[in-house]
């Protein structure tokens, strides 16, 4: 997500653009039984009570004022049907809501829903709506709005990235080639009663539910605005859009109609875009900023050793992973010990150093916060000499030549010249080819373009599937804009794959993922380097802050006083 925005967090804010920019064909095709259908005739899920906040966090902080935040990016679009990524993301949770949400950790919890009932045999989802729920323009929100809000996502016509969440509902391909006015899985039953029918059981059903995609729009917003939707966001949010001048401004103002009166907690929200990392920490330092996740390196040091700054550098670990994809369809990465000498021949504790330890090495690809994480996981230690024996056996005693793809930013060429260092100590000798994001993006969907490349990942929704089915099933391998990208194919991950498709979530399920991570560090498809962790640099001023796992920050908590 848009996790540290600063000049040595570069590769995040890369992985954030690669992968929600452009999300691909098959991304989603493997959904995964939730727990809670497990051995169930049925099953429902309530709200505390009409109108209050689930599970919310504590309210700290007196009412009033203006959340002050900048950052090197501006926002293009606030439709939650047509933009994916972080910065919009984060911005959009707060103009819209869904049918569900998450509390402050990972646990699905009702949002513009009521309740919600799931059959006997985890294909249908029941929904009741809250009453009262009302958009911007006075409008009570209906289930006729929650339909037309899937059912504009998966019309072609819109161009929606999150298209693909939704094939699972039956009769969406018949609506999509327009052989059916509407989705015939999405069945209206009243004006705060709706059902969604599945064609099987799906994973995170309702995690995909809790995606912005998933946000409600009332169509006849939508339709007096068009294409310019995204410039005038119109939903049921604790905020509203104020003001908008690109590359200058964005200002959110207090919904005073929002079904949930405890918030916001802030009057406004004012957002400075192309605001380089060095000058917002001296906007920062002079209280004209009151949050900034993208620290540069000697600024982190600097406020970090500064007493003044104590308790006001809030770090949390991202669901993320930083590594080098290997295309296993290219010399020389088509033999297994080439691929493996590389894993051996990076010292991560080096770059964890370079990061002024806002890293954690990785011994694989899944986070620590991901469920199934398996923290015996060996990877690979940094061992020179056992890269260069594995190269001689592969045929290469001489060594290798190599050229590394990466962002052309100043930090991520910085990572990747040490990763360079350590690779020539093991006769791997490599070069850095710095490209612009788009090359990089276009040339590495599309095999036998790139060899290596620097990538990453962060999760869309917290669970396993969502990092190694993604980015190591064949059937992940496309002509254009390939989601895998390491172009890897194992049968046995591929079986594994399926069959922890088809299991509730629980410790069985994370058995098996367990050991498609075996199998993939054992390929060494990629070279795993760190898991990123986030520093947000808060002002006094600021109240109830806190990270959250999915959402990054929930601005309608926030407090400035």
């Amino acid at each position: 997500m848009y996790r540290l925005k600063g000049t040595e967090e570069k590769p995040m804010r890369y992985i954030e653009r690669m992968r929600r920019q452009r999300p691909h064909v098959k991304t989603i095709l493997v959904l995964i039984i939730l727990a809670a259908m497990a051995g169930c005739t049925r099953q429902s899920r309530e709200a505390a009570a009409p109108g209050k906040p689930e599970k919310a966090l504590p309210a700290e902080g007196n009412r009033g004022g203006t959340l002050h935040l900048a950052g090197r990016e501006d926002l293009r679009s606030l439709d939650p049907a047509v933009e994916y990524n972080v910065l919009s993301n984060v911005f959009m949770r707060v103009l819209y809501n869904g049918l569900v949400d998450y509390d402050d950790g990972t646990e699905i919890v009702p949002d513009i829903a009521e309740k919600w009932e799931v059959g006997p045999d985890g294909k249908s989802y029941r929904f009741t709506l809250k009453k009262g729920v009302k958009f911007l323009n006075g409008r009570e929100v209906t289930a006729e709005d929650v339909r037309y809000t899937f059912e504009r996502v998966l019309d072609p016509k819109t161009m929606s990235p999150g298209s693909r969440y939704y094939q699972c509902l039956e009769g969406a391909e018949d609506f999509v080639k327009g052989k059916a006015a509407h989705v015939s899985g999405i069945e209206v039953e009243g004006p705060y009663q709706l059902t969604f029918k599945l064609k099987a059981p799906v994973p995170y059903f309702l995690n995909l539910l809790a995606m912005n995609f998933g946000f409600v729009v009332p169509k006849e917003e939508v339709a007096r605005y068009g294409k310019n939707f995204g410039r005038h966001p119109h939903g049921t949010g604790p905020f509203k859009l104020e003001e908008w001048v690109p590359g200058q401004r964005i200002v959110l103002a207090r919904n005073p109609a929002y079904f949930r009166p405890e918030w916001p907690k802030a009057d406004q929200i004012e957002y400075l875009p192309e605001v380089q990392a060095s000058l917002a920490v001296m906007k920062l330092e002079r209280g004209e900023l009151d949050m900034f996740d993208g620290l540069p390196s000697a600024d982190y040091v600097r406020l970090s050793r500064d007493p003044a700054w104590k308790g006001r550098l809030v770090s949390a670990a991202a669901a993320s992973t930083i590594f080098l994809q290997l295309n296993c369809e290219m010399a020389p990465f088509t033999r297994l010990k080439v691929r493996q000498a590389l894993a051996y021949a990076v010292d991560r504790d080096r770059i964890i150093q370079l990061l002024n330890g806002r890293g954690q090495a990785a011994r694989g690809m899944l986070p620590p916060s991901v469920p199934g994480y398996n923290e015996n996981l060996k990877g690979y230690p940094f061992d020179p000499g056992k890269a260069k024996s594995l190269l001689k056996e592969a045929g290469y005693p001489d060594g290798i030549d190599i050229e590394i793809w990466t962002l052309s930013d100043e930090a991520t060429v910085k990572t990747y010249q040490a990763v360079q260092s350590d690779l020539t100590r093991a006769g791997i000798r490599a070069k850095i080819k710095p490209v612009t994001f788009n090359a990089l993006l276009d040339a590495t969907g599309r095999p036998g373009q790139v060899a290596i490349y620097g990538s990453g990942w962060t999760q869309d929704f917290p669970d396993p599937m969502n990092f190694l089915e993604v980015n190591f099933h064949s059937r992940q391998i496309a002509p254009v804009d390939s989601n895998n990208r390491s172009y890897y194919r194992s049968r046995e991950v591929d079986a594994l794959l399926d069959k922890a498709a088809r299991m509730p979530s629980g410790p069985e399920r994370w058995a098996v993922y367990r050991q498609v991570e075996e199998k993939i560090v054992a390929d060494a498809p990629c070279v795993f380097l760190y898991h990123p962790i986030t520093v947000t640099a808060l002002n006094p001023r600021v109240k109830g802050y806190r990270y959250h796992p999915v959402w990054i920050a929930r601005y309608d908590r926030i407090a400035v006083q």
